[in-house]
């Protein structure tokens, strides 16, 4: 079981419980790379209207937490005029 512990950088086996736990709750210091650059209401804008061209039947869903966009859903339809006959299972 031994050789299946990693050592994490900065603990030794002195390091107290509350230490590990007060480094485990910092903030992180590197972001991920999604979120390294956060969008201007222009690029936001501009992405609202890539998602809205060529858009015949669908939804655009925006969804928003503390007062930020986080997410845009496109969802594409297809709609058949006269609608196809789909064949009886005999």
């Amino acid at each position: 079981m031994r050789g299946n512990v990693r050592k994490i950088e900065g603990f030794s086996r002195r390091t107290s419980l509350s230490q590990k736990i007060d480094f485990i709750e910092q903030p992180a210091k590197i972001k991920p790379k999604n979120l390294a650059t956060v969008p201007d209401e222009a690029e936001i804008v501009r992405r609202i209207l890539r998602a809205l061209a060529n858009l015949d039947y669908g939804s655009v869903e925006i969804i928003v937490q503390d007062s930020k966009v986080v997410q845009i859903e496109r969802t594409q339809r297809s709609r058949f005029s006269p609608p196809l006959e789909i064949p009886k299972a005999d």
